[in-house]
């Protein structure tokens, strides 16, 4: 018995196999664009953005060492506390917290102005009395905590069904 055509077979296979992969691959990527997207909306419908860097940092990129996987998600460390909320006992970096106030400080004159006349009054330069703020809010949630804002569970949820097909 002999069987003709076994080479052709698998480089058809072969061909195959690369231009399946490839397909999946595109597909994927329209799918965790469209879970970026919409945990961005997520983000805006919870009231979630202090200062638009965690919104900014929506990546999608390829996993080193595996060509056929994507890391779909956001780099900015604190994304997790934003989807889970934060535990009591710990008080968050100053430096988020700072920028935040910066942003909320600078972006409406009737704060800005009230602002900076509460640091006169305290007798503080602008930035001492930020940090100092800081500081309190710091140590509020380290108290307290934050509740969770999900925003990247329901965007995936959501896409499932596209990330199938």
């Amino acid at each position: 018995m002999t069987l003709e055509g076994y080479k052709e077979l698998y480089v058809n296979l072969d061909k195959h196999e690369k231009a399946a992969t490839k397909a999946a691959m595109e597909g994927l990527k329209r799918a965790g664009m469209n879970i970026i997207a919409d945990a961005k909306e997520n983000l805006r419908e919870n009231d979630s953005i202090a200062h638009g860097q965690l919104r900014k940092s929506g990546r999608i990129q390829r996993v080193e060492g595996d060509p056929d996987a994507l890391d779909i998600g956001f780099t900015m460390p604190y994304a997790y506390f934003v989807e889970y909320g934060r535990r009591s006992g710990k008080m968050p970096p100053l430096a988020d917290i700072i920028g935040w106030l910066k942003k909320k400080t600078s972006t409406r004159k009737g704060i800005k102005n009230a602002f900076e006349s509460a640091a006169a009054h305290e007798g503080m330069s602008a930035e001492r009395y930020l940090r100092s703020l800081a500081y309190l809010i710091a140590r509020a949630i380290g108290k307290k905590g934050t509740k969770p804002h999900p925003f990247f569970a329901p965007a995936i949820e959501k896409n499932k069904e596209k990330v199938n097909e």
